[in-house]
């Protein structure tokens, strides 16, 4: 029996929104109504936020910046239409599964969509390289709490390594594309520079609203939840996945899981949210299509 497009399509929705109550029944169940975040934590933390706000501007310009680049591979694009599909990706996210509305923004505009796709694949797989090298760091601590020998880890991540690395490999060797040496490093060093950037923002809402915490726990447990946040399929800007996972991992280290969900819910709406706002500029403006 052959599954239909609409059938997935029904099914990956029905995926997305099972997660997505279980993410609420999961923070229902774990917040104490008698905890309460203060308005003076809010308001000692002020400076902080702004911070993260002005550091959300970095964030995504390094990601234009990023996309322009390999814009430059397929011609001669202006950094207005780069912001236009990355910022109206964003915004198609939030109603298309695994961050296909991103592939479609990105897809569409160009004639030459087998290369388009190259270069999203090449965006792609740097940040979520990056994502699970820092995120096995935050199973690897998170491990403490639940075995006595995490040597088990070490190996399954050097095999993961591994295995990645022959594919990449194969992938290069057989690829027919325009790509070269100087676009990968630039690549490269503009994706590290972003996910340090926006490590760093969640790093201070935790470390802000948690000054307890020791800073190699709060770099741990943002690594684990920026991988949890890319690995599950979830709707609205990933809503509920990224605040469980922190909740998850901060559980034994804080009582009050409410300094934990703000944070999470903060970075959300900075990086999140306030973004989409301006990608939906773009796609009513230019009236971007969606292939159905």
């Amino acid at each position: 029996m052959q599954i239909t497009h609409k059938q997935k399509n029904v099914v990956g929705w029905a995926l997305r929104l099972v997660i997505l109550f279980a993410c609420a029944w999961f923070i229902h169940a774990k917040v104490d109504a008698k905890w309460t975040v203060s308005f003076d934590q809010l308001a000692n933390n002020w400076g902080v936020i702004i911070i993260v706000c002005v550091l959300a501007v970095a964030n995504w310009g390094l990601e234009v910046w990023r996309w322009k680049i390999s814009l430059n591979v397929l011609g001669s694009y202006s950094w207005f239409s780069a912001m236009q599909q990355v910022f109206g990706g964003l915004t198609l996210n939030w109603i298309m599964p695994f961050t296909s509305g991103d592939l479609v923004a990105r897809l569409l505009p160009h004639a030459n969509r087998q290369e388009a796709g190259v270069l999203i694949f090449y965006n792609r797989v740097s940040m979520l390289a990056i994502t699970l090298v820092f995120g096995g760091y935050g199973i690897y601590v998170f491990s403490t709490d639940l075995f006595e020998s995490r040597g088990w880890i070490l190996g399954v991540g050097l095999a993961l390594v591994g295995v990645g690395s022959l594919l990449l490999r194969y992938y290069l060797r057989r690829r027919d594309s325009a790509v070269d040496g100087w676009f990968l490093l630039q690549l490269i060093v503009l994706s590290v520079l972003r996910f340090g950037v926006f490590t760093f923002q969640f790093y201070l809402l935790i470390s802000a609203f948690n000054p307890e915490l020791a800073k190699t726990l709060v770099l741990a447990g943002v690594g684990w939840t920026f991988l949890f946040r890319s690995i599950i399929p979830s709707i609205f800007g990933h809503l509920g996945v990224r605040e469980v996972s922190a909740m998850l991992f901060f559980e034994t280290h804080v009582s009050n899981m409410l300094l934990v969900l703000t944070p999470s819910l903060l970075i959300w709406l900075i990086n999140t949210v306030a973004p989409s706002v301006l990608g939906l500029y773009f796609l009513l403006k230019y009236k971007v299509k969606i292939a159905a």
